[in-house]
């Protein structure tokens, strides 16, 4: 059974994190709009290659995020956290009063599902990171 210590984490530049948070839910947001009436069909195969995709994709954005936000170590799953607060609050506002902002989609369970499912791969990657570090700070 793997056990995870938890500890105080650094202080989080929040105000930064928090702005990564917009930025990172807006691109979303417009990725769904643009991009998700032709790649999340039902019936098709192009959801299962997008949700694929996705994967190495979280992998690239969370270094991105990690990098914009001068985290690492620790701090990552915290941060990380923060800025994905920050995105649902935003898409639960988005979606009650503007839902427009994601377009006219025929299948929004399934652009809802690819949006789950890459904050979800986004927090393994984290996960993965956080326990990798601590691996290298116990063998050193």
């Amino acid at each position: 059974m793997t056990t995870m210590t938890v500890s105080a984490s650094p202080a989080l530049p929040l105000p930064r994190l928090t702005l990564l948070g917009v930025f990172f839910w807006f691109l979303a947001a417009m990725a769904i709009r643009f991009f998700g009436p032709s790649l999340l069909v039902r019936g098709s195969l192009a959801p299962m290659f997008v949700f694929l995709a996705t994967i190495p994709l979280t992998w690239g954005l969370l270094r991105l995020a990690m990098a914009m936000g001068r985290v690492r170590g620790a701090a990552v799953l915290p941060a990380l956290a923060v800025m994905s607060l920050v995105a649902m609050m935003l898409d639960g506002v988005a979606l009650t009063w503007v839902p427009q902002l994601y377009g006219v989609a025929p299948d929004a369970v399934g652009m809802a599902a690819w949006l789950l499912w890459g904050v979800a791969w986004t927090f393994v990657w984290a996960f993965y990171r956080r326990e990798a570090s601590n691996l290298n700070s116990v063998s050193a």
